[in-house]
């Protein structure tokens, strides 16, 4: 118990000394003055204060600035575009087209540190938090790059010639389950991130711990332990160049070393001991493998296992793995529903039946990377299992459930601690309370309570084009839907966003006009949310939907498609809202001339901060107190325009964007329904 609170004071430290955001902080918070009061408890006070200090002292020293625009450093994470560069205990992250450094090399950086400036969009993986919790104090775009020395074992081009011997669908599964290459436009990886079984084709600590016990079974049955596990030892030790970022890698390989260790010592510790030590062996490698989610996954999933053994050991021993890996879909469940897409019924069955296969799999697949041809094998059985994974997709209902809050994370696990002791000391009032109670949250949690007392207006970041959300309690517009072609933004963006807002129906969407990034993602909008009416005709205007009311003022025909931009007014939140879709200085004149008392509170910058748009004469006949820049990071169109940007500022007026804020949301309660 002293490691394990150990380990648990040294990662609540690590995490208060990040400075979260207020709800991990939260979090963090509860979950440290819980490990303090086991502590008192078992007398570990001291130990466990002692190691949360020397979590927030590594933390802080973490976030020391590097100083000057020349560094040197050791090279720590490195992708295609990218690598991270470790200064003392601090990182930088640097941006380099076809970069040619790999893990460990030592390379010397000559350019300017900056703020980190990355394209990010709504309900998607946040690049820029992921920087963040990998140390990254900032950014350095393109700098001069020298190598001072190169590490001998360069696994990028092998992988490279390894995936280019195969086909699509078995080299996008292998680069995803050998090298955690990630490719999600490839279908293979399409489907298996829909079914939420892409754990099944990544390269963690539970694909490798499965593989190395299916060894231990068929081949090293009958030898001395001491020999198996620094035989298996060994073997995952040849796996980490592979996958060096993964937590749960690292976690499986120090679990044999250390069995290893206490087996030629002749002593049998507990297997919380030896998690524990593991996870203070992983944190003292990286110690900002406490912020990664396969660390928290990995380790709390083992400690789960070893609280609740006495349960585990009542099940027959030929129905244990499937028993585990039922508890592992079960604990995975905050992680599935994490991406807003909904719930995959099936999901569970499913990895029962694939499970089998994807091991073998990815086993072929090392066997070939370590230079015995498997082309001939893999191809087929790549494309195999592609056939399943879209099988299964065409036959597996989606139920759309919204992604749990910190809170609901929180009270799922203590929800299934408490069903876990509740069967352990074999009282059912406790596993049967602990089970209902959190279906009974979770349901309220999914009832509209919150839109129906609220109004909202939210500009949605998707990235360089236009998507907003007006809602009067229950009734919910959409104007335009944003569009990028690599990317299903309706599916990944605006479908999460409003299940997570509780919006189960939209009574319209709008079109302001027809570019691609405005209305792009509409088509698959459609086919996948509930959406009452589609309205792109300045015909239909003025508009009523519940209580609100669009107003058209761009009646005119120009006869060309930014031109043609719905320009839209309504007012909600106690504020007048203007939208101009891409419309040009000629039809704000036009608008201004004919309307010469139109005023709004809030003004949507027309066509991104385009030179085209927001005139000097417009601003000063609206006379907006805000203006909303919806944009892309580093855009290749130079939006927005310094000269728009100027006329704003001259004007007194506040900027805001969604490529520095993300989406922006202005929320107030629905006074009307409390007699205001």
């Amino acid at each position: 118990m002293k490691a394990f609170l150990a380990l648990c004071g040294l990662a609540v430290g690590l995490w208060l000394g990040l400075f979260p955001s207020v709800g991990e902080g939260v979090f963090a918070a509860i979950v440290g003055l819980l490990f303090l009061w086991l502590s008192f408890r078992k007398s570990c006070l001291s130990l466990y204060l002692g190691f949360l200090v020397i979590g927030v002292a590594f933390a802080l020293l973490g976030r020391i600035p590097i100083q000057g625009e020349t560094f040197t450093g050791v090279v720590v994470r490195s992708k295609e575009n990218y690598f991270l560069l470790q200064v003392g205990l601090s990182r930088v992250y640097v941006a380099k087209k076809g970069n040619p450094y790999e893990l460990f090399d030592i390379v010397s950086v000559n350019g300017k540190v900056g703020d980190i400036k990355v394209n990010t969009y709504e309900s998607q993986f946040d690049f820029k938090e992921y920087l963040r919790k990998l140390g990254a104090l900032g950014m350095v775009e393109q700098p001069l790059c020298k190598a001072e020395f190169l590490f001998p074992i360069r696994i990028r081009g092998a992988e490279q010639a390894f995936l280019g011997k195969l086909e699509k669908n078995a080299s996008s599964l292998l680069a995803a389950s050998l090298f955690n290459l990630k490719d999600y436009d490839a279908p293979a990886i399409e489907y298996a991130s829909g079914l939420s079984l892409l754990f099944l084709f990544s390269a963690s600590g539970f694909v490798l711990g499965s593989l190395l016990r299916v060894i231990d079974r068929l081949f090293l049955k009958g030898a001395k332990r001491k020999n198996a596990y620094l035989i298996l030892f060994l073997i995952g030790l040849c796996f980490t160049p592979l996958s060096p970022y993964k937590a749960g890698v690292w976690r499986v390989v120090s679990l044999y070393g250390l069995r290893f260790f206490f087996e030629m010592k002749k002593k049998e510790p507990s297997t919380l001991f030896l998690h524990s030590l593991s996870g203070i062996i992983v944190l003292i490698l990286d110690f900002r493998f406490a912020y990664d989610q396969g660390f928290l996954i990995g380790f709390g999933l083992c400690f789960l296992f070893d609280f609740s053994l006495p349960v585990f050991q009542r099940i027959r021993k030929n129905l244990l793995p499937i028993a585990r890996l039922v508890f592992l879909r079960v604990f995975l469940l905050p992680v599935s529903l994490s991406s807003g897409q909904g719930f995959a019924l099936f999901s569970l069955p499913f990895s029962l039946l694939l499970t089998p296969f994807t091991f073998l799999f990815s086993f072929l697949g090392l066997i070939g990377f370590l230079g015995i041809p498997m082309e001939a094998l893999l191809n087929p059985y790549g494309d195999f299992l592609y056939e399943t994974l879209a099988l299964m997709s065409r036959i597996n209902p989606i139920l759309p459930l919204p992604a749990l809050s910190y809170l609901g994370v929180g009270l799922f696990l203590l929800c299934l601690l408490l069903f876990l002791i509740g069967k352990e000391i074999g009282v059912k009032r406790i596993y049967r309370g602990a089970l209902v109670s959190f279906l009974s949250i979770y349901s309220i949690s999914l009832v509209p309570i919150v839109p129906f007392f609220t109004q909202e207006v939210t500009f949605i970041n998707v990235g360089q084009g236009d998507a907003a959300l007006i809602r009067d309690g229950l009734h919910a517009v959409l104007i335009d839907t944003g569009g990028r072609k690599d990317v299903d933004l309706a599916r990944q963006s605006l479908i999460p966003l409003l299940r997570r807002k509780r919006i189960y129906r939209l009574d319209a969407v709008i079109a302001s006009h027809h570019d691609f990034d405005h209305i792009g993602a509409k088509d698959s909008l459609l086919q996948n949310f509930d959406v009452g009416r589609f309205i792109d005709d300045p015909s239909d205007f003025p508009l009523t939907i519940g209580g609100l009311t669009f107003q058209n003022h761009n009646v005119y025909s120009w006869g060309e498609e930014n031109e043609d931009s719905l320009v839209l007014s309504f007012s909600l939140l106690g504020e007048t809202f203007l939208f101009t879709g891409d419309a040009g200085v000629a039809v704000e004149k036009r608008i201004i001339e004919d309307n010469p008392g139109l005023r709004c509170t809030i003004l949507k910058v027309g066509h991104h901060g385009s030179k085209t748009s927001t005139s000097s004469e417009f601003l000063q006949t609206l006379k907006p107190r805000e203006a909303i820049v919806s944009v892309g990071a580093k855009n290749t169109y130079g939006h927005p325009d310094p000269g728009v940007m100027g006329r704003l500022k001259n004007a007194g007026i506040r900027i805001r964007r969604t490529d520095e804020e993300g989406s922006i949301c202005y929320m107030k309660p629905k006074l009307s329904d409390f007699g205001f």
